[in-house]
């Protein structure tokens, strides 16, 4: 069963996480990472923006945040954010791909601590984070999805991710959420 749902996204991203995230119940029964490549100091207001449109919890992930069914952490920016078995840990490590949040760090780890239980989700943005970590959560018998290019704002991380052969879905924005919470809800 699905416990964690990792979120990448870069140019475009917070459109469309607000898309996403606005259509789950607040009693979802998985925990949701969001890496967002995006400006330093921004990534509290972001979970504030976010937290305002949705029912979940949504919040900026702290170091040693016990994660919660139902409850949205956004990797804060200049921190990779990393998992302890259902510990948040956040790391000062170099960055990934040119960035840090790197969507490859988070879901390298979660692959590790979550294995068959974790599904990676590349949406809009532009360059290659996302390739590797949904290529971890493949070889962990996770799930994958990536973002279509008709409903990308820039197509190049989702279009990565697909080329890379470890998507199970590539969908319209509009699809995503109930994919997701279809096989979330799967038992």
């Amino acid at each position: 069963m699905i416990s964690v749902v990792i979120i990448g996204a870069s140019t475009g991203g917070p459109s469309a996480l607000s898309t996403i995230l606005s259509r789950f119940p607040a009693d979802f029964p998985a925990s949701i990472i969001v890496v967002q490549h995006i400006m330093e100091n921004f990534s509290g207001s972001l979970a504030e923006r976010l937290e305002k449109k949705c029912t979940l919890s949504v919040k900026e992930g702290e170091d040693e945040d016990q994660l919660k069914r139902g409850y949205v952490y956004i990797a804060p920016t200049k921190k990779h954010l990393v998992f302890k078995n259902t510990l948040i840990k956040l790391d000062d490590g170099p960055p990934s791909n040119y960035f840090k949040p790197s969507i490859d760090v988070t879901m390298e780890s979660a692959a590790r601590f979550f294995g068959k239980n974790v599904m990676g989700v590349v949406l809009t943005g532009a360059g290659s984070d996302g390739v590797k970590g949904l290529k971890a959560i493949k070889d962990a018998k996770g799930i994958t999805i990536a973002q279509d290019e008709q409903s990308s704002v820039l197509y190049h991380m989702p279009k990565n991710a697909f080329e890379s052969g470890n998507v199970d879905y590539v969908l319209p924005l509009d699809d995503i959420a109930d994919k997701i919470k279809a096989l979330v809800y799967k038992k």
